[in-house]
């Protein structure tokens, strides 16, 4: 549902061993977090909204916000990750 959103993300860095390592990261963990979850749905509505506000935080050049939405956005893969070690 939002690979391409990833993806074009990662080719603007112009790094190639990062777009490597995250389309590697992505195959491997965006159905789990999504198929494992007692609620897909918000998964996915969750996802999008971060989404929208990282293209608000970059076209405002909002370091901060950009930052801060990063990270509520990689947060529940971490902890899914965690919890399901």
């Amino acid at each position: 549902y939002d690979t391409s959103f990833h993806m074009y993300l990662i080719g603007c860095s112009n790094n190639r061993i990062l777009q490597l390592f995250m389309c590697t990261l992505y195959n491997m963990t965006r159905k789990n977090i999504i198929v494992d979850s007692p609620e897909p749905d918000t998964v996915i509505t969750e996802s999008q909204i971060d989404h929208k506000e990282i293209i608000e935080a970059i076209k405002s050049k909002d370091s901060k916000r950009l930052n801060h939405t990063l990270l509520r956005h990689i947060n529940p893969l971490r902890d899914f990750y965690k919890d399901n070690a």
